[in-house]
């Protein structure tokens, strides 16, 4: 496993792609409505062919592990747990403020955020060598993950920003990617490879698309430039998820593998 070259990756087209947002949000988006002025297709194929390119890379950088070896991660890590800890707080937040919209969707949703952030909390805390983690606990976290998904699909169908929404949606996949493997990884971890690497793939995908959405509108912001999308927490969430995920990735060690007497 080149984990060196994968965080390498993932820090280069994170700047890339929030650099190539931030131009389009500030000279090819009507601000008000949230659609292409033009240039789309320059734009929006730069935007997506790197965005394809930096994933089949790190499909291929995380799936290079030497024959008789894993991808692990450590029983105690105080950088992770310290990402773990501020990614359930803002979960947390993210979760009571979604019930000042109202309706069925935002209860599920804040139910889902305050169980995962439970879990993560509870899982920086094993990490500290404070408690026993339990692995099922971690499957909350990705019941976060899919709903936050839904979320996102439909509130894309009531929008007229389309090129954010879209944005969203795809932060929004690789959020619950990242989720949904790091349940896997500690309900099903035995020694096979598959899973670790799996997780490895996905935190660095997450790491690069989870943090677009706030820095394009912070970065937006600053430059002078008007958003076109309302602001979110769960754009806060995202962000520190993307945070959490570029710490499993650069804490992830390969181990020999222990074969059974």
């Amino acid at each position: 496993m080149k984990r060196k070259a994968l965080l390498f990756t993932t820090v280069f087209t994170s700047v890339v792609l929030m650099v190539l947002r931030v131009i389009q949000q500030l000279i090819m988006i009507d601000p008000e409505t949230g659609f292409w002025f033009g240039g789309y297709d320059a734009a929006g194929n730069t935007l997506t062919g790197l965005m394809l390119a930096a994933v089949l890379l790190m499909i291929l950088l995380s799936r290079t592990t030497a024959s008789g070896r894993e991808v692990r991660l450590p029983e105690r890590s105080r950088a992770l747990a310290v990402f773990a800890a501020l990614l359930g707080l803002v979960m947390f937040i993210d979760g009571l403020s979604a019930l000042f919209d109202g309706g069925f969707m935002s209860v599920i949703y804040t139910f889902s955020a305050v169980c995962g952030a439970a879990a993560l909390c509870w899982w920086a805390l094993s990490l500290l060598g404070i408690c026993r983690f339990k692995p099922q606990a971690m499957l909350a976290c990705s019941l976060f993950g899919v709903v936050s998904l839904a979320a996102d699909i439909v509130d894309f169908v009531g929008q007229v920003t389309i090129c954010q929404s879209l944005f969203d949606i795809l932060s929004s996949c690789a959020l619950t990617l990242f989720l949904v493997s790091a349940a896997k990884y500690a309900y099903c971890y035995s020694g096979d490879k598959t899973v670790g690497r799996s997780l490895m793939c996905w935190s660095s995908l997450a790491a690069v698309m989870c943090g677009l959405p706030l820095m394009t509108r912070i970065l937006t912001t600053v430059l002078g430039g008007t958003y076109s999308h309302a602001f979110t927490f769960n754009e806060a969430t995202k962000l520190f998820a993307a945070m959490c995920a570029f710490a499993v990735v650069a804490v992830m060690k390969t181990a020999t593998i222990k074969k059974p007497d």
